[in-house]
């Protein structure tokens, strides 16, 4: 599902420069989300400065779906296999529809990060 260049260009609401959020915004570029159109990126920092993305993946069933989290955490997980990174900042970006993964992100981070404040940004 990847490509040389992403799907869609979007826009942040807000005007910041910042390295992490400019990956979570390329990875909403990049979501495959047909559906639901909620084409959303997630960055996971960790304490060592690594950044592991991961996009909206929707299913032709619309559900099961891979959140942008979720597939953060697969990536963090492939290139941390045995290790135990600490994660020191999370990034969602999104453009929010009928759907919206802002809550879901939140409840997972409460039991598996918690401690780390979600910073969250809307595109247009």
């Amino acid at each position: 599902m990847t490509r040389a260049t992403p799907d869609h260009r979007f826009r942040l609401k807000a005007d910041v420069e910042d390295r992490v959020i400019a990956e979570a915004l390329l990875a909403a570029e990049k979501s495959y989300a047909p559906y639901s159109r909620n084409f959303a990126g997630c960055v996971l920092q960790t304490g060592a400065g690594d950044i592991y993305s991961g996009r909206n993946l929707e299913s032709a069933a619309y559900n099961p779906s891979l959140t942008p989290l979720q597939s953060a955490i697969i990536n963090l997980n492939m290139a941390t296999f045995g290790k135990d990174p600490t994660i020191q900042r999370v990034v969602l970006v999104e453009k929010p529809t009928e759907v919206s993964q802002r809550k879901a992100v939140e409840l997972l981070l409460g039991s598996w990060a918690s401690g780390v404040e979600l910073e969250y940004y809307e595109i247009e």
